[in-house]
């Protein structure tokens, strides 16, 4: 499979789509739908759900796609470094002008699950706290490494290190250290063989990011508990006496809780931020991977 079957006018065709007008009121933040009228893009490219016809479209690989549209899912409406809100359709530019005409990315999803795991300034925002995780992932890391060389690991080299991901996943304790097992639990695969290796660690990862991001911000499971409970329990009270679609439950958090609602929005802002400058280097990594492909 030679990237846009090698052919310039198909490249053109599909990063002209991803500017038009259609693609930022077509484009919502999920992963391989399409309604008819609204889905994700790669259901907005290809008018429809099928990773079949996203390869015979554009000469792309089916993990492509769902790394196109988890990435592009994961834009925070206000990504940290950036003037404007990075849109679901640059993020998916970015990444498709990347891959060189003709290239035959097999391997850009190894070399970019295995930045993932060893880059340092990626490791800052999902750091692993226990010691036999940290070993797993440069295990992971280094079947990763393998497969993009000339003597790609066997079936059951995959399968030794899934088992033993598995066993040391189940020991794991803090939340960061959970959420990013759950990440190396989904990297044991190989992407060429597996299209949703990328993506599912990809999705995963972001989860260990956010749960870092709480951790730092001291916010705790009964944190989000004592939200809910507030915003129910303000929005069942005012009903009685206002129109459901004309209440603003959040502004009346702020005016009867407003320590509570500055330090929630506080949080909100801080897990945003970091969720966006997060997203803005493994989108670097990304095309990094795919351009050397």
């Amino acid at each position: 499979m030679q990237a846009f079957h090698n052919n310039p006018e198909v490249k053109s065709a599909l990063l002209a789509k991803l500017a038009s007008t259609e693609a930022a009121s077509q484009i919502i933040p999920k992963t391989l739908t399409w309604d008819g009228e609204t889905g994700s893009v790669v259901g907005f490219l290809t008018q429809g759900e099928s990773l079949d016809a996203w390869e015979q479209q554009t000469g792309l690989p089916a993990w492509l796609a769902l790394l196109v549209d988890t990435l592009a899912a994961s834009v925070a409406i206000d990504a940290a470094g950036q003037p404007a809100p990075l849109s679901h359709a640059a993020v998916a530019t970015a990444l498709l002008a990347a891959v060189p005409l003709g290239a035959e990315p097999r391997h850009a999803g190894a070399t970019l699950i295995q930045r993932l795991l060893q880059d340092g300034e990626l490791r800052q925002f999902a750091a692993p706290g226990d010691a036999a995780l940290s070993q797993t992932i440069e295990a992971v890391a280094a079947l990763h490494a393998q497969t993009c060389s000339d003597s790609a690991p066997s079936p059951a080299q995959w399968r030794a290190l899934r088992k033993a991901a598995t066993a040391m996943v189940d020991q794991l304790k803090g939340r960061v250290d959970r959420q990013l097992g759950g990440s190396i639990e989904a990297a044991c695969w190989d992407p060429a063989l597996s299209a949703t290796t990328v993506s599912d660690t990809l999705r995963s990862w972001f989860y260990a990011v956010d749960a870092q991001s709480e951790q730092a911000c001291g916010w705790a499971t009964a944190d989000d508990e004592l939200v809910r409970t507030r915003l129910d329990s303000l929005y069942k009270e005012a009903v009685k006496t206002v129109p459901a679609e004309d209440i603003d439950v959040f502004a009346l958090y702020e005016a009867q809780y407003p320590e509570e609602a500055q330090r929630t929005q506080a949080f909100f802002a801080s897990v945003k931020a970091t969720r966006g400058q997060a997203l803005l280097l493994v989108l670097k990594a990304a095309e990094q991977s795919l351009a050397g492909a």
